[in-house]
């Protein structure tokens, strides 16, 4: 799939030049950028994000066009990406596309917002598209290299650069050429392993501001005639050779762009932590509904399949971990513990005090297995069995996630995330109002955002 540019790069750009997202789409993208600004705004204390906004400080002190989220300051636009990209997965609460394993809002909205701050008289609707694009694109290149997160590449961090820039370049009014070439530029600045979630390390909450970060200043580098790699997807050393492995399916690329919309599959998340983690939560909670406890239990095993298995089976010692907050949102027994005792996991789930607990460390009762009766690479699949104190044994078996399209969030669930999110980050905006402004589309951004900002500026440091 070759034209004059020599690479399907090139195609992937012509086809996104002037594509426009039916109606059904932007609506539904708009529920996600009201979803993915919640949890930007409820990030202000999180684990790390007090330490990145003084570092980004002493690097960029001087007052910028677009604005970071968390302080409500006025800052240049890459470090107005990366700032928010990192808020927006701090909390292990951004929306994830369950196939392609990746995160996308967390990239491409900061990305979008740091645009729309820079660049003057962009509406919402060509905001809400560009967010469109740059998300369809990450989901295709996730799904078109399945095997990213099983080789140790955090694909969130790694190809969201690239969607980042095809966002950015979007909202920039770039030509079929530049948008190739800050696309080219994006992969230039590939980035993003697993090692931080192994090391229980903050770096992994700062990928998707990295990704952000680096698409938007490679579509400004684009619209001031820098090149990149126009072979960035199929050359020698591009994307597919390095990246893709042996299940590379470089079709899903291109294949119906424009008419299948793969975002429509993305989910929002419904508990603070990781997502391999979500249905042994959902089994959790239907246990406890059913009466179970963890005072019911003597041990068990929570059988994942090997990808899932792999991110989340560390046996429960946060006294000893680097980071106890990581290693709670990333450990399946503390996660399937807490749900089973309290019908819930929700941001308090993980506050350091609730995580040192006794209570808490009860999960070590659990053993998490790489089943073989899993398919390896299946996130929504997975199975508890319990041995109780009365000698008996539970089995719960959940092959649907919570949240994504089979059993998605309803708007007044959404609605409710959004304001609790904006209470847990102290903020003093009408949600309601709010929600409905972002969810109705029409309503400018840039004014929106500068009275959030001003919101959270007038809050105590």
């Amino acid at each position: 799939m070759t034209d004059k540019f020599g690479s399907s790069g090139a195609h992937l750009a012509k086809m996104l030049v002037g594509l426009q997202p039916p109606a059904p789409v932007l609506h539904r993208v708009r529920g996600f950028i009201l979803d993915s600004l919640g949890v930007i705004l409820a990030a202000r204390a999180a684990r790390g994000m007090p330490g990145l906004v003084s570092a980004m400080t002493a690097l960029d002190p001087s007052t910028g066009p677009a604005t970071e989220l968390l302080t409500g300051r006025r800052v240049s636009g890459p470090t107005a990406a990366l700032l928010n990209g990192a808020a927006a997965h701090a909390l292990e609460f951004d929306d994830t596309d369950d196939i392609a394993r990746i995160h996308a809002y967390c990239v491409v909205l900061p990305a979008a917002l740091a645009v729309a701050g820079t660049e003057p008289d962009i509406d919402e609707r060509r905001f809400t598209e560009a967010v469109a694009l740059g998300v369809e694109v990450f989901c295709r290149l996730g799904l078109a290299a399945p095997g990213l997160l099983a080789t140790g590449w955090h694909p969130t961090t790694g190809i969201g650069s690239i969607a980042g820039a095809v966002t950015a370049a979007r909202l920039l009014g770039l030509d079929v050429n530049g948008l190739l070439q800050a696309m080219g530029l994006a992969y230039a600045q590939l980035c993003g392993t697993t090692q931080p979630i192994a090391d229980n390390a903050l770096a992994k909450r700062i990928g998707p501001g990295f990704a952000a970060r680096n698409g938007l200043t490679a579509a400004y580098m684009a619209r001031a005639g820098l090149t990149g790699p126009r072979r960035f997807l199929d050359g020698a050393a591009g994307f597919f050779a390095l990246y893709g492995g042996d299940d590379a399916e470089p079709a899903m690329l291109l294949d119906g762009l424009g008419r299948d919309w793969m975002l429509e599959r993305v989910s929002v998340k419904p508990f603070p932590c990781c997502r391999c983690t979500h249905t042994l939560i959902q089994i959790g909670i239907d246990l406890h509904r059913s009466g179970l406890r963890m005072a019911d239990v003597v041990g068990g095993e929570l059988r994942l399949g090997r990808v899932n298995w792999g991110i989340v089976n560390a046996p429960f010692d946060p006294a000893a971990a680097p980071d106890p907050v990581v290693h709670a949102q990333f450990n399946a027994t503390y996660c399937f513990a807490r749900a089973l005792d309290h019908g819930s996991v929700g941001l308090e789930s993980f506050h350091p005090e609730v995580i040192l607990s006794p209570e808490a460390a009860r999960a070590g009762r659990f053993a998490t297995i790489d089943a073989d009766d899993i398919p390896a690479n299946s996130l929504p699949v997975a199975e508890v069995r319990l041995r109780l104190a009365d000698g008996q044994e539970r089995r719960m078996r959940h092959e649907v996630l919570p949240g994504s399209p089979l059993a998605p969030l309803s708007e007044a669930a959404l609605r409710a995330k959004f304001a609790a999110n904006l209470a847990h980050g102290g903020h003093p905006a009408d949600a309601g109002a709010l929600a409905d402004q972002i969810l109705a589309g029409g309503t400018s951004l840039r004014p929106l955002i500068a009275t959030l900002a001003a919101q959270r500026e007038a809050l105590p440091a």
